[in-house]
């Protein structure tokens, strides 16, 4: 499927690049145009994050409230898990209610190939934890029980 939001700008998915977990970038890529292309489709889309498959590309990259995420990994997490609704851009129109821990770890690289590290809570957590979940090939609905 094409999805064109401009004369400029488009992109191209499908359900099996969706399902497909993605390949971690070395920083010898050039992955500029990549972060560009997510910056402007999640804008376009008024998105709270996009990951790099939502545009039909298999790398480990996304945005998760404004922050560009290359090869992001939870560390660890804490005991508390919440269940709150939660919605995505590649199934615009459905929400559904999808268990997510509180608090996490998390380690990834910023665009300039900075290692950052950080312990994110509530909305950033479930956030990122919904963007990693779009880089290991599934997506909320296949998270229900």
């Amino acid at each position: 499927m094409i999805c064109i939001i401009n004369e400029y700008l488009q992109y191209e998915v499908n359900w099996s690049t969706l399902h497909s977990p993605t390949i971690e970038v070395s920083p010898t890529e050039d992955i500029s145009g990549l972060i560009a292309k997510l910056k402007a489709v999640k804008h376009a889309l008024n998105g709270v994050g996009l990951a790099a498959p939502q545009i039909g590309v298999l790398k480990r990259i996304a945005i998760a409230q404004g922050e560009v995420l290359i090869n992001p990994v939870i560390t660890r997490h804490g005991r508390d898990v919440i269940t709150d609704l939660e919605g995505c851009l590649s199934t615009e129109g459905h929400v559904v209610r999808v268990p997510r821990w509180r608090i996490i770890d998390a380690v990834w690289y910023n665009e300039q190939w900075e290692r950052q590290s950080g312990t994110l809570y509530n909305l950033a957590a479930r956030v990122f934890q919904h963007e990693l979940d779009h880089l290991d090939g599934k997506l909320i609905a296949d998270l229900l029980p």
